[in-house]
Protein backbone atom coordinates (compact mmCIF):
# COMPACT_ATOMS: atom_id res chain seq x y z
CA UNK A 1 0.00 0.00 0.00
CA UNK A 2 2.78 2.06 0.75
CA UNK A 3 4.11 2.25 -3.10
CA UNK A 4 0.80 3.03 -4.20
CA UNK A 5 0.31 6.48 -2.87
CA UNK A 6 0.22 9.39 -5.39
CA UNK A 7 0.46 13.17 -4.34
CA UNK A 8 -2.79 14.06 -6.21
CA UNK A 9 -4.58 11.34 -4.08
CA UNK A 10 -3.46 12.84 -1.13
CA UNK A 11 -5.47 15.26 1.19
CA UNK A 12 -3.17 18.30 2.22
CA UNK A 13 -0.42 18.19 -0.19
CA UNK A 14 -1.55 20.67 -2.76
CA UNK A 15 1.08 23.08 -1.47
CA UNK A 16 4.07 20.72 -2.40
CA UNK A 17 6.80 22.41 -3.98
CA UNK A 18 10.45 22.39 -4.63
CA UNK A 19 13.22 24.66 -3.47
CA UNK A 20 16.01 22.57 -5.46
CA UNK A 21 15.35 25.23 -8.37
CA UNK A 22 15.66 28.27 -6.39
CA UNK A 23 17.47 30.54 -7.27
CA UNK A 24 20.47 32.28 -4.59
CA UNK A 25 18.52 34.56 -1.92
CA UNK A 26 21.31 36.72 -0.55
CA UNK A 27 20.64 38.65 2.43
CA UNK A 28 23.38 40.65 4.34
CA UNK A 29 24.90 38.58 7.08
CA UNK A 30 26.37 40.34 10.25
CA UNK A 31 28.50 38.48 12.80
CA UNK A 32 27.21 36.53 15.86
CA UNK A 33 24.90 39.19 17.93
CA UNK A 34 24.74 37.87 21.35
CA UNK A 35 21.25 37.51 23.18
CA UNK A 36 23.04 39.33 25.72
CA UNK A 37 24.68 42.92 26.11
CA UNK A 38 25.86 43.80 22.67
CA UNK A 39 29.36 44.22 21.96
CA UNK A 40 30.52 47.13 19.93
CA UNK A 41 33.66 45.36 19.00
CA UNK A 42 31.88 43.14 17.05
CA UNK A 43 30.05 45.82 14.79
CA UNK A 44 30.76 44.75 11.30
CA UNK A 45 29.37 42.93 8.13
CA UNK A 46 30.44 39.54 6.57
CA UNK A 47 29.83 38.16 3.34
CA UNK A 48 26.30 37.92 1.82
CA UNK A 49 24.58 34.66 2.68
CA UNK A 50 22.38 32.16 0.60
CA UNK A 51 19.18 31.09 2.45
CA UNK A 52 19.26 27.71 0.16
CA UNK A 53 22.50 27.18 1.61
CA UNK A 54 21.86 27.28 5.17
CA UNK A 55 18.53 25.43 5.08
CA UNK A 56 19.57 22.66 2.63
CA UNK A 57 21.76 19.87 2.45
CA UNK A 58 23.55 20.90 -1.03
CA UNK A 59 23.80 16.71 -1.79
CA UNK A 60 19.79 17.24 -1.53
CA UNK A 61 18.73 19.62 -3.57
CA UNK A 62 16.33 17.87 -5.97
CA UNK A 63 14.88 15.95 -2.53
CA UNK A 64 13.82 19.07 -0.67
CA UNK A 65 10.68 20.74 -1.00
CA UNK A 66 8.71 23.20 0.93
CA UNK A 67 5.25 22.73 2.59
CA UNK A 68 3.24 24.62 4.96
CA UNK A 69 2.03 23.38 8.26
CA UNK A 70 -1.50 24.07 9.33
CA UNK A 71 -2.67 23.39 12.59
CA UNK A 72 -1.36 22.92 16.27
CA UNK A 73 -0.80 19.55 17.05
CA UNK A 74 3.62 20.29 16.50
CA UNK A 75 3.58 23.68 18.91
CA UNK A 76 5.69 21.46 21.28
CA UNK A 77 8.21 21.05 18.65
CA UNK A 78 7.95 24.74 17.89
CA UNK A 79 6.30 24.00 14.59
CA UNK A 80 3.55 26.43 14.17
CA UNK A 81 0.09 26.94 12.36
CA UNK A 82 1.37 28.26 9.03
CA UNK A 83 5.06 27.83 8.92
CA UNK A 84 7.10 26.33 6.04
CA UNK A 85 8.57 23.32 7.07
CA UNK A 86 11.90 22.47 4.79
CA UNK A 87 11.23 18.55 3.75
CA UNK A 88 14.81 16.61 3.24
CA UNK A 89 13.00 13.24 1.23
CA UNK A 90 16.77 12.28 1.17
CA UNK A 91 17.27 11.92 4.85
CA UNK A 92 16.49 8.66 6.79
CA UNK A 93 13.67 8.75 9.26
CA UNK A 94 14.85 7.82 12.83
CA UNK A 95 13.31 7.23 16.13
CA UNK A 96 12.18 11.11 17.05
CA UNK A 97 12.87 12.87 13.60
CA UNK A 98 10.01 15.20 12.81
CA UNK A 99 8.55 14.06 9.42
CA UNK A 100 5.50 14.53 6.91
CA UNK A 101 4.08 11.16 6.58
CA UNK A 102 0.84 9.75 4.83
CA UNK A 103 -1.59 8.03 7.04
CA UNK A 104 -4.77 6.84 5.54
CA UNK A 105 -4.64 9.04 2.39
CA UNK A 106 -3.98 12.11 4.43
CA UNK A 107 -0.72 14.28 5.10
CA UNK A 108 0.34 15.11 8.46
CA UNK A 109 3.48 16.80 10.11
CA UNK A 110 3.97 14.19 13.23
CA UNK A 111 7.29 13.05 15.46
CA UNK A 112 8.00 9.69 14.67
CA UNK A 113 8.19 7.04 17.43
CA UNK A 114 8.63 3.34 17.36
CA UNK A 115 6.92 0.99 20.38
CA UNK A 116 8.79 -1.61 21.90
CA UNK A 117 7.61 -4.04 19.66
CA UNK A 118 8.68 -2.09 16.81
CA UNK A 119 5.62 -0.32 15.81
CA UNK A 120 5.77 2.87 14.05
CA UNK A 121 3.44 5.63 15.71
CA UNK A 122 3.35 8.92 15.01
CA UNK A 123 3.50 11.45 17.95
CA UNK A 124 2.06 14.82 18.27
CA UNK A 125 3.49 17.08 20.26
CA UNK A 126 0.35 18.81 21.52
CA UNK A 127 -1.41 16.80 24.41
CA UNK A 128 -4.31 17.93 23.03
CA UNK A 129 -3.83 15.92 19.83
CA UNK A 130 -4.17 12.54 19.83
CA UNK A 131 -0.84 10.09 18.57
CA UNK A 132 -1.38 7.55 15.30
CA UNK A 133 -0.22 4.33 15.98
CA UNK A 134 0.33 2.53 12.27
CA UNK A 135 -1.52 -0.77 12.18
CA UNK A 136 -0.67 -3.58 9.67
CA UNK A 137 -2.39 -2.74 6.21
CA UNK A 138 -2.84 1.16 7.15
CA UNK A 139 -1.88 3.38 4.53
CA UNK A 140 1.29 4.71 5.52
CA UNK A 141 4.28 6.34 4.17
CA UNK A 142 7.05 8.74 5.17
CA UNK A 143 7.52 11.87 2.61
CA UNK A 144 10.64 13.30 4.07
CA UNK A 145 12.47 14.54 7.49
CA UNK A 146 11.94 17.74 8.24
CA UNK A 147 15.09 20.03 8.59
CA UNK A 148 13.56 23.45 9.46
CA UNK A 149 10.63 25.21 10.82
CA UNK A 150 10.18 29.00 9.17
CA UNK A 151 7.86 31.18 11.50
CA UNK A 152 7.43 34.94 11.68
CA UNK A 153 8.22 36.77 15.06
CA UNK A 154 5.97 39.50 15.03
Amino acid sequence: MIDRLRREDVEGIEHLGTVAEASPWLLRHFTEVPCGFASPAEDYEESPIDLNTVVMDPHHREATYLVRAKGHSMTGAGINDGDELVVDRALEPRNGSIVIAVYQGKATCKRLRYMANGRPYLKAENPHYEDRVIAEGDEFEIWGVVRYALHKLI
